[in-house]
């Protein structure tokens, strides 16, 4: 599974060694782009044209401006030294995560955080604290101590990408309605 960030670019690379003499890359059965030495020609196809660009050199596709509806299955039939090799990538497209954001409840003397961010299954998250304590989950709880100034951070990511919160100190937790 290759992991592509929606409206960004990507490249594709198939793995081979010598010399490319023709490359056809195809989504599913239709024509991307199709590549040819002798005579040298290249030709793009179908919605991918003015979105795509072959690498003459080393084969490799570039999709730009990744749509949802780009995800899918892609071939790349190279022909090297007389030789077909096909390459298969199987893209999935997800959205960068947002920057999260911190808020918190006090209850006594402890304070639960918790991470407000992407609502989706592929977003996860973690705390990174004071020492390095770090702690998996989008809630985290801690305790008010008198003059304590630890900070905590939230991470949101997913398979490709990651964003932090700005620093949370545990002493705002006192502040009614504390968010940052």
């Amino acid at each position: 599974m290759v992991y592509a960030l929606l409206n960004e670019d990507i490249v594709l690379t198939p793995q081979f060694t010598g010399e490319l003499q023709e490359v056809l890359w195809k989504y599913v059965k239709d024509k991307i782009a199709e590549y040819t030495s002798s005579p040298e020609s290249l030709e793009y196809f179908s919605s991918f044209k003015g979105r795509t660009e072959l690498n003459k050199a080393d084969g490799s596709l570039t999709i730009k401006r990744v749509t949802f509806e780009d995800r899918g299955i892609y071939y790349a039939e190279l022909q090297v030294a007389g030789r077909t090799q096909t390459h298969t990538f199987n893209i999935e497209v997800i959205r960068r995560v947002s920057k999260p954001t911190v808020t918190c409840n006090v209850n006594e003397s402890i304070a639960m955080l918790h991470c407000m961010g992407d609502k989706n299954t592929e977003t996860s998250f973690k705390w990174e604290g004071p020492e390095g304590q770090n702690h998996r989950g989008n809630k985290l709880m801690t305790s008010l101590k008198e003059n304590d100034d630890s900070k905590y951070v939230c991470v949101a990511s997913n398979k490709i990408s990651e964003q932090r919160s700005d620093p949370f100190a545990v002493t705002d937790c006192k502040k009614a309605g504390a968010g940052k």
